[in-house]
Parts: structure tokens; C-alpha cells; sequence
């Protein structure tokens, strides 16, 4: 990858380094060489700067050779409009300089992180670059994979197959939501009764989720609107279900490829259309029509047969039983304030 001449790819491959603790040093001579080869290129373009930012972030050993602010104030320059963008440059240049301990004679730092969700909420473009260039990428690998092959779990699938499924099941591409800070920020401001900066961070959550176009980005968002919520608030606990649905249940539905390895292939949808697919409308997009076109369904005890994503609108007591126990406790322990359903059982 990084032997092309094609800035995102440069920027995709730093991703994929080995994570082994002996390699760190050549790691990170790798990541200089590439940050330096997309900061001297007059156009890198967006997901290239975008991606290598998100290889730099808060990760202090590479502050020397990452360049960070260098790399975001180009990706500013070049789409500053986009909220995921706009995201970077918060955590990376903003967030250390306002951190509100909930005391009254902080207004300041609240009034500065309130402009900045203004000017967020105001951002027509909602793109975090998930899978940018996917088509291309698959037929990359599949090319490379004709002489070299490519470590699959599905034994019998064609080779474009194995291709699109290594590219989303081994993560080549990186992931940021907007969680981290901004969300821990939100949290805050809902403990300090800061009804404003709530309302703020609870119209960027939904814009993120009504935007979201990859099963990560919708459950990430979905969970930062669930922290706008007190626990004493059926909202809470219903969007971080919802989060949790989308992270594990709602993606085994849709995606079953797991179901056929070692067996001999039964897919009939076409890899090369589900790829372009995925690349032009988003990960859930494409794997709902995959899964549409396979008849993927999830069916219920007493039969009935729902699209995997229509699962999301049961009432709490189906969606506990479609995701097969109720994650509640991860935040509702023992003293805190918000209600555990009733048990199924009783």
C-alpha cells in the first residue's frame, strides 16, 4: 500500500501496522516517513489527512514526528463543513484547553464549548469516511490475492467475497466517533444542570445517527444521546440498549457471513455490486440489501420474521429478548438510580 502513489492509501496503510511491541520504533519511523510524504503532497486529499490525524491523536510518544496540528489544519482547510472534522480538531487542538469541574466560576469554558457545538449542530456534512474507496480496495486485494491469497474464514467463498469480508472483519479501516471528549463534555453538563450545552449535545447526537452510515457510527452516536439523559430517564437506559444492539445483534443479523465457513458457498448476491454498494451508501445500507436479497431475517419464539433492523423499534422487553439478555447492569448497578425491567421470567 504505501509503495503506490495514492495519499489514501499511504494513510490506510498506517492502520494496518503491526501492533507488536518490538515494532515500535519501525512503526514509527513509518508513520513519519508517510505524514511527511502527505504534508508535502499539494493535494493529499481529505480521508488522507483525515485517517493519518486519527493514527496521531492523543498519542503522546508520536507528538515529536506525528505533526497533528499540521495535518489538522489542512484537513480544516480542505473540509472544515464536515462535523467529523470538526470532531478532530476538538479532541486534538481544543478539548485540553476547557475542562469544566462543574464550579460556577467556570462559565467561560462552558460559554467556549457551547460555540463550538453552535457551529457543529450548523454543519450540512456528516461524513466520518468509513470505508472511502471500499470497491476500489476489495479489488486490490483480489488482484493481490490471485498469486498471494487472502487468510479467510470462508473456505468456500470466491475470492471477491473474501476480499470485501477481510477488508470489514480484520478493521483495515479505522474507526473515530465523536464519544470520547465530546460526550464525556455532555455528561458534565448535564451533571452541572446545564440544560443549554444538554440540548445542544443532544441535537448533534441525533443529527450524527440520522447520518450515521456505518453500524459503528450509529451505535456511537446513539450512545452519546443516551448520556444526555439522567438515569432516573427511560431514554437513558432505551439509547444505550439501542447502542448495544447496533454493536453486536443488529450486525450478526445483518451480516452472516460467519454462518458459512468451512461450508460451501450459498450466497447468490453479487460481490463486486455489494461493494460498490457499500462504498456509495454505507455499510448498513449494503448489508441490508445483502441480507434482503439472501432472505436474512431474525425470527422471534412465536415465529414471527422481522428485517434485523426493525428490531430496533420492539418494545424493551422484545429488544432484550432479540439481543439475548439486557446489558442494563453495565450501568444501572446496585444505588444507582435507573430502573431495571422486570425479569422475563417472572
Amino acid at each position: 500500500m504505501r509503495s503506490t502513489s495514492t495519499p489514501w492509501l499511504w494513510a490506510l496503510s498506517l492502520h494496518n501496522l503491526s501492533d507488536s511491541v518490538n515494532d515500535i520504533d519501525q512503526n514509527n519511523e513509518v508513520i513519519k516517513e508517510v505524514i511527511d510524504k502527505l504534508l508535502a503532497h499539494p493535494s493529499p486529499g481529505a480521508e488522507s489527512l483525515y485517517w493519518a490525524a486519527l493514527v496521531c491523536a492523543n498519542i503522546e510518544r508520536r507528538k515529536n514526528f506525528c505533526r497533528v496540528p499540521e495535518l489538522v489544519k489542512r484537513l480544516m482547510e480542505v473540509d472544515g463543513d464536515n462535523i467529523y472534522s470538526f470532531a478532530i480538531y476538538y479532541d486534538t487542538e481544543l478539548s485540553h484547553k476547557f475542562k469544566p469541574n462543574g464550579t460556577s466560576d467556570e462559565s467561560s469554558d462552558w460559554s467556549y464549548f457551547d460555540s463550538w457545538l453552535e457551529r457543529a449542530v450548523g454543519l450540512n456534512k456528516v461524513e466520518s469516511y468509513d470505508f472511502f474507496h471500499f470497491a476500489e480496495m476489495v479489488r486490490i486485494l483480489e488482484e493481490y490475492g490471485q498469486t498471494e491469497g487472502v487468510p479467510s474464514y470462508l473456505k468456500g467463498a470466491p475470492l471477491e467475497w473474501k476480499s470485501s469480508f477481510y477488508i470489514i472483519d480484520k478493521w483495515v479501516y479505522p474507526f473515530f466517533g465523536v464519544t470520547g471528549q465530546i460526550s464525556w463534555q455532555c455528561k458534565r453538563a448535564l451533571s452541572a444542570g446545564r440544560l443549554k450545552t444538554v440540548d445542544l449535545c443532544r441535537t448533534l447526537a441525533e443529527k450524527l445517527i440520522n447520518n450515521s452510515k456505518s453500524i459503528l457510527a450509529r451505535s456511537d452516536a446513539l450512545f452519546m444521546l443516551s448520556e444526555t439523559y439522567s438515569k432516573k430517564e427511560p431514554e437513558f437506559i432505551r439509547y444505550k440498549r439501542e447502542a448495544k444492539a447496533w454493536g453486536e445483534p443488529v450486525r450478526y443479523c445483518l451480516n452472516r457471513m460467519w454462518k458459512f465457513s468451512e461450508q460451501k458457498w450459498p450466497v447468490r448476491y453479487d460481490a463486486h455490486e455489494f461493494a460498490d454498494d457499500l462504498e456509495s451508501n454505507g455499510e448498513i445500507a449494503a448489508l441490508q440489501g445483502l441480507a434482503e436479497s439472501e432472505g436474512w431475517v431474525y425470527r422471534d419464539n412465536d415465529g414471527s420474521s422481522y428485517q434485523c433492523t426493525d428490531t430496533l423499534d420492539f418494545d424493551d422487553e422484545a429488544l432484550i429478548r432479540f439481543m439475548g439478555k439486557d446489558p442494563a447492569w453495565q450501568w444501572c448497578g446496585n444505588g444507582d438510580l435507573c430502573d431495571l425491567p422486570t425479569p422475563l421470567n417472572q
